[in-house]
């Protein structure tokens, strides 16, 4: 301690408290910049919840080898309906993780779900009308479907079409539901 320290004990003291003061304002005001960093992350996930919530609506969700029966079902009739023919099909399951000690390891309540994919492969025949209906009902159905193969030929009597497609659609794996 330096001489004037000893003579005034309290100015040393007040000089300490508002270093310290100093100190702790300037945290406070680093902790106020972090909360209304963390306010905005909080308010961006619940929009991103809300959104995935609604965009989870437009998929099967459940234990894929249930949906599959399902999914075959539907794509059938509405084909079938629409005046196509099913000359062949084949239904392929993909999981996009193909470690299964993952699946096993993860919680049900995880934030981000494992997707399935579901590929339905039809060789189908029919006229342009009947190909069309199928494609409309297939625009509107309740659940997200893709096509990621779509080949048209004429077939050998020309008054119809060799149609072949791949449909896709897609599966939350593990909730029940949702359908």
């Amino acid at each position: 301690m330096s001489r004037r320290e000893k003579k005034l004990p309290g100015i040393a003291k007040f000089s300490k408290i508002i270093s310290e003061t100093n100190e702790l304002s300037s945290e406070l005001e680093i902790s106020r910049i972090q909360l209304k960093s963390i306010e905005k992350i909080i308010e961006r996930f619940e929009e991103f919840y809300s959104e995935s919530k609604t965009l989870e609506r437009l998929f099967y969700s459940g234990e894929p080898s249930d949906l599959r029966l399902e999914i075959i079902n539907y794509l059938d009739t509405e084909i079938t309906t629409s005046g196509l023919v099913i000359e062949s099909k084949e239904f392929v399951i993909e999981r996009a993780v193909e470690d299964d000690t993952l699946l096993e390891n993860r919680s049900k309540n995880d934030l981000f779900k494992i997707p399935v994919k579901f590929s339905y492969q039809a060789q189908l025949k029919g006229g342009y009308q009947e190909l069309l209906t199928f494609m409309e009902k297939l625009e509107k159905a309740y659940k997200y479907y893709s096509i990621s193969q779509f080949d048209i030929k004429s077939s050998s009597d020309e008054s119809k079409l060799d149609i072949f497609l791949i449909i896709n659609s897609y599966c939350i794996e593990g909730e029940k539901g949702g359908n």
